[in-house]
């Protein structure tokens, strides 16, 4: 899913409710925000989620050394995300 809008608006909180509906369900999920830190996008999931939940994997493109990749490179990156985390 890409969520696109104007700043300031709620794309993530609305992404984050999504997230929450999908855990619901019993489904394991790998929520990547490059804007992001992993501890910004756990402390606004805390907010309307908040019981301990270790089937969301966050990945924020600003807790890691190296940006995430773009063109063919996403795709390699995608796929050992999937591989290593394997959400349903």
């Amino acid at each position: 899913m890409l969520l696109v809008g104007s700043p300031k608006i709620g794309k993530s909180f609305f992404a984050m409710e999504i997230l929450k509906e999908v855990r619901l369900k019993g489904h394991k999920a790998v929520y990547l925000a490059n804007e992001d830190s992993n501890r910004r996008l756990q402390e606004r999931y805390s907010r309307i989620a908040p019981d301990p939940d270790d089937g969301v994997m966050f990945f924020g493109g600003r807790s890691n050394d190296k940006p995430i990749p773009k063109d063919a490179n996403a795709l390699i990156f995608l796929s050992a995300i999937i591989k290593k985390f394997k959400p349903n």
